[in-house]
């Protein structure tokens, strides 16, 4: 396969990697950041940094490929990426031309962010290309709440976090109750999800009224209550209370799954500093939903 797309070569993009504008760490091993030609076109560029970001880097081009193909407008377009597929270009949507990045949110970016979410569940995929979204890998995740009952440090752990929390000291549950309801959970894998929209992956431009989705690795055929859902937490938790406009929309039954799923993966002991502030945010976002599963008894 060519390692040109749109016709931008990626040799002169390759000549220029170092000098990423690096403006965030993330929580995998790549650098990625906004790079300007000497055309002074400026683009988005990411580089996978070992073997096993490069299978995410792989699947992610694929997926600018399809959507583009499809003239799905929510997401920037690919302008090159490297012949081994770790590297890749799209456009920029930066600050100077009113994308906002930050974890604010209103109901417009909100319902913005809806119809974007909504436009990805309806791209005309064909057979093949929604090959590359059955991944069991990603989509049949495991019952959090059963790897919790299982392993009792693992569960001590959670309780230490909880005790140590000012809101997680007010949340009382019983985890043989929270693992019996939670197995009665059933997955609807049946529409194209992003699988992980939050602020940083969801710029917002007002000018526009419009909220674009990037960082597509864990895309798959999944259930979109689990992204709605998770997304609502998300939004709750950086301050903007989904309680007044958006309770109708909040699903309980998938609300307490993910609390299950958060509050195991927070327990996962790392010494990286990135993966420890992964690990705070999904205990804070487990238990953001516990809260709000809260609000239906």
């Amino acid at each position: 396969m060519s390692s040109q797309y749109l016709d931008l070569d990626w040799n002169k993009i390759a000549e220029k990697l170092a000098e990423i504008e690096n403006y965030s760490a993330g929580f995998t091993n790549s650098s990625k950041g906004i790079l300007t030609l000497d055309s002074g076109q400026p683009m988005f560029v990411k580089k996978a940094n070992d073997s096993l970001v490069n299978v995410w880097t792989k699947k992610e081009i694929e997926i600018y490929k399809i959507l583009n193909k499809h003239d799905f407008f929510y997401t920037p377009k690919l302008l090159s990426y490297s012949e081994d597929y770790s590297s890749f270009a799209t456009e920029a949507l930066i600050a100077e031309d009113g994308w906002d990045w930050s974890s604010t949110w209103s109901e417009a970016r909100l319902d913005a962010t809806f119809r974007s979410m909504d436009a990805l569940a309806s791209v005309p995929l064909s057979d093949s290309e929604k090959s590359l979204f059955n991944s069991d890998k990603i989509r049949d995740f495991i019952n959090g709440w059963q790897l919790l009952f299982d392993d009792q440090k693992r569960f001590n752990s959670l309780i230490l976090k909880l005790k140590s929390d000012p809101g997680g000291q007010s949340i009382n549950f019983n985890l043989e109750e929270e693992l019996n309801f939670s197995r009665g959970y059933k997955f609807n894998n049946t529409t194209l999800v992003h699988n992980d929209i939050r602020s940083d992956n969801s710029p917002y431009s007002a000018s526009r009224n419009a909220a674009m989705l990037v960082d597509w690795p864990w895309a798959v055929i999944g259930d979109p209550r689990i992204d709605l859902n998770s997304l609502l937490v998300h939004v709750h938790l950086f301050g903007f209370d989904i309680t007044k406009a958006y309770m109708s929309k909040l699903d309980m039954p998938t609300l307490q799954w993910l609390a299950g799923y958060w509050f195991s993966a927070s327990t996962e002991e790392e010494n990286d500093v990135a993966k420890k502030h992964l690990r705070d945010l999904q205990f804070r976002s487990g238990l953001k939903a516990l809260q709000l599963v809260r609000l239906f008894n």
